[in-house]
C-alpha cells in the first residue's frame, strides 16, 4: 500500500502542493490504522489543525486533534 501512495503523491503533488511530511505522515498513518484516507489526517496534523469528522476511526490517530461530531444531531439541526 505504501507503493500505492507513494506513486498517487508523486503523480498528484502539483495539484495538491503536498509536501514531503504530508506524505511521510500519510505513509506511517495507513502502515500503522489501515486507514483508507490518511491524508486527510496527515494535512491536518502538519498544518497544525484540528479535524472536524464524524469518522471515529480517526480516534486511532493519537497526535490528531479531533473533534468527533455526532451526525444525526447535525442532521437535526439542518432539518430546523
Amino acid at each position: 500500500m505504501a507503493n500505492i501512495l507513494e506513486n498517487f503523491f508523486n503523480k498528484y503533488n502539483l495539484i495538491f502542493d503536498i509536501d514531503l511530511f504530508i506524505k511521510q505522515k500519510a505513509i506511517e498513518i495507513r502502515q500503522q490504522n489501515k486507514y483508507r484516507m490518511p491524508i486527510i489526517a496527515a494535512t491536518a496534523i502538519q498544518r497544525g489543525l484540528s479535524l472536524v469528522a464524524a469518522d471515529k476511526e480517526f480516534q486511532k490517530i493519537t497526535d490528531l486533534d479531533l473533534i468527533v461530531i455526532n451526525i444525526s444531531v447535525l442532521n437535526s439541526i439542518w432539518k430546523q
